[in-house]
């Protein structure tokens, strides 16, 4: 699931990026790139909010869903004996 959020979110934050590539390079002249209330900035808008949300949405996943910890979380034994020895440290 986080890895798909993933890419949604790169998707949306490429298109933002090809959005402003086409702004400077007047492709797409219809679209009225760089210009209050035209489909080209609203897209551009979109995408960058999508984009955001999507990366937040995919880390807050794979942080929920992790199940190991971060850190160790008891110390290191060696097998048999219960105690940890410098070497293991």
């Amino acid at each position: 699931m986080s890895r798909r959020l993933l890419l949604a979110g790169c998707v949306c934050l490429s298109v933002v990026v090809f959005t402003h590539v086409a702004e400077r390079f007047d492709i797409l002249p219809d679209m009225g790139w760089g210009l209050p209330d035209s489909p080209g900035h609203y897209l551009d808008l979109f995408s960058a909010i999508a984009g955001a949300l999507l990366l937040l949405g995919a880390g807050a996943v794979r942080l929920f869903r992790s199940n190991r910890p971060c850190g160790l979380s008891a110390p290191l034994q060696r097998p048999g004996t219960g105690m940890a020895t410098r070497g293991d440290l």
